[in-house]
């Protein structure tokens, strides 16, 4: 009984790490996807920011989809820089 037990609590521990890591993995491929969309706003953001507020915008929903912090920092302020270049402070 005592065998069977540790049997089921070691396959519960396997589940669940196994599953955290796919998705810790596929956070880490949002995140890389944030950084790529943050980067071409930078690029663009004194030539065009009218594309720089498309990919800002694209940016913060997809940080906000996985509470990615500092992609959201990155994509208000880059929104921010767009509405000022706008003259909507």
């Amino acid at each position: 009984m005592r065998r069977n037990l540790l049997v089921l609590l070691s396959f519960s521990l396997y589940i669940i790490c196994g599953s955290t890591t796919a998705r810790a993995q596929g956070d880490m491929s949002s995140i890389k996807e944030i950084d790529q969309l943050t980067n071409l706003a930078v690029k663009n953001q004194w030539t065009d920011p009218y594309s720089t507020l498309e990919y800002a915008d694209e940016a913060l929903k997809k940080s906000r989809d996985i509470d990615y912090k500092k992609g959201i920092a990155s994509a208000e302020t880059l929104r921010g820089f767009c509405f000022w270049t706008f003259g909507d402070n």
